[in-house]
């Protein structure tokens, strides 16, 4: 499990989207987070934040 700030805490850019707040709590939308090979795979070229 990780908290708001993790990615910029442990020195990971956010390539794509943004970086998970306090407001993702249980009772919010889901998030998700993938890695570029991930998007790469699934999205082929497409933006995974507009894909439907």
């Amino acid at each position: 499990m990780v908290g708001p700030g993790y990615f910029s805490t442990v020195g990971i850019p956010v390539l794509m989207g943004r970086e998970i707040s306090a407001q993702d709590t249980a009772f919010a939308p889901h998030i998700c987070v993938i890695n570029e090979a991930f998007a790469k795979l699934f999205f082929a070229g497409r933006n995974p934040s507009e894909a439907t």
